[in-house]
């Protein structure tokens, strides 16, 4: 996902333009108008992905990621924002988990209820609920 920002923010960087009389203004007003569609390219990708942690995990995992909610405390949801959590689960771990679920912590697949973009976002989300 990071990936796909980088690369559509470069994409949509202009080529840059000679220098001449009066054209500063204009050049740079271009280069701004890029950054500001890189920058909301990447802000559209932390959205699907609050959206659809919001929708399809806080039940279980609250909205801090701590897993402190009743349901997440009786599943002993892990909590996200845990040094260990994070250093030890992979990213291919999170996939898989969201994807085709946990049935032995009785976490469902979500394969089929979302998209393969919301499944990328959530990886560099929960990435992101790490404690500071």
């Amino acid at each position: 996902m990071i990936a796909l920002a980088l690369l559509l923010a470069q994409a949509a960087t202009p080529s840059p333009v000679p220098a001449a009389p009066g054209t500063a203004k204009a050049a740079n007003a271009a280069v701004s108008a890029s950054a500001a569609n890189a920058g909301a390219a990447a802000s559209a990708g932390d959205s699907t992905a609050q959206d659809a942690y919001e929708k399809r995990c806080v039940f279980c995992h609250a909205l801090d990621g701590s897993g402190s909610t009743k349901k997440g405390k009786k599943l002993k949801a892990p909590d996200f924002r845990s040094a260990k959590w994070q250093t030890h689960t992979s990213d291919d771990e999170i996939m898989d988990a969201i994807e085709n679920g946990i049935p032995k912590k009785k976490m469902p697949a979500f394969k089929k209820k979302l998209s393969q973009a919301e499944i990328d976002a959530l990886i560099p989300y929960l990435r992101g609920l790490a404690r500071k």
